[in-house]
């Protein structure tokens, strides 16, 4: 057993990383454990835990926004621009319809344009308008249903964000710009829509905070830190 030892000693930290995994293949557990048993042990020294642990979290905090963000703002981009590419064929089709209508009125000499404001064709503005309004009519409830769920989502992890930096005591843009500062300048391009009618989603924001608290969790009191030193 003593020469085993001494030959378990000599182990480099590879070949005993290479026989651990292969006597915990075999179902070796006691192999493994001897292996693992073995293993010198050293003193080492190191940067204070409680900072690095919290530097660390902060750049997961972001790391993993990022990926919560971009989900919701990008889904939220595609169904703006799918909303506007629906209004604007509806509005061109409707916008043709009048004016050809009118068009055949104004060649047929009839008293009254099939489309009038107040017994008159209406003018090139007047017609869009039209157009617009009938647009907005006719655009299907599933594309309306899924771009109100896309601004409530995005809605909801943004505030889910700064309700998460508010609870550890970190501002938002310091956290942000921090460690990926073009991620602010999304942030900002969507603050218009919190202001709107359409209501968060409140699970979104719940589940972000949630998510965001595995890796950097409590308050940070400067003040009451720095009397511990």
């Amino acid at each position: 057993m003593k020469s085993l030892t001494k030959l378990y000693n000599k182990l480099t930290p590879s070949e005993r990383f290479r026989l651990t995994l292969d006597a915990l293949a075999r179902d070796d557990e006691v192999e493994a454990e001897r292996l693992a048993g073995t293993c010198p042990h050293g003193v080492y020294k190191m940067k204070d835990t409680d900072f690095t642990d919290l530097l660390e979290g902060s750049l997961k905090v972001i790391l993993v926004f990022n990926c919560l963000w971009s989900e919701a703002y990008y889904g939220y981009i595609i169904a703006d621009q799918s909303l506007k590419y629906h209004l604007e064929s509806l509005q061109g089709v409707i916008k043709h319809y009048v004016t050809g209508a009118n068009q055949n009125w104004n060649e047929s000499n009839n008293r009254k344009p099939p489309f009038d404001i107040e017994g008159r064709a209406p003018t090139e503005n007047e017609i869009n308008e039209i157009a617009l309004m009938g647009a907005l009519e006719k655009i299907p409830n599933s594309i309306l249903d899924h771009f109100y769920w896309t601004v409530g989502h995005v809605k909801g992890v943004y505030e889910g964000f700064y309700e998460f930096c508010s609870r550890i005591n970190i501002q938002p843009e310091i956290l942000v710009t921090s460690w990926y500062a073009p991620l602010m300048d999304q942030l900002k391009t969507v603050e218009a829509l919190l202001d709107g009618d359409i209501e968060i989603n409140q699970e979104s924001k719940e589940v972000t905070m949630k998510v965001l608290s595995q890796y950097l969790n409590g308050t940070v009191y400067p003040e009451k830190e720095r009397n511990n030193y």
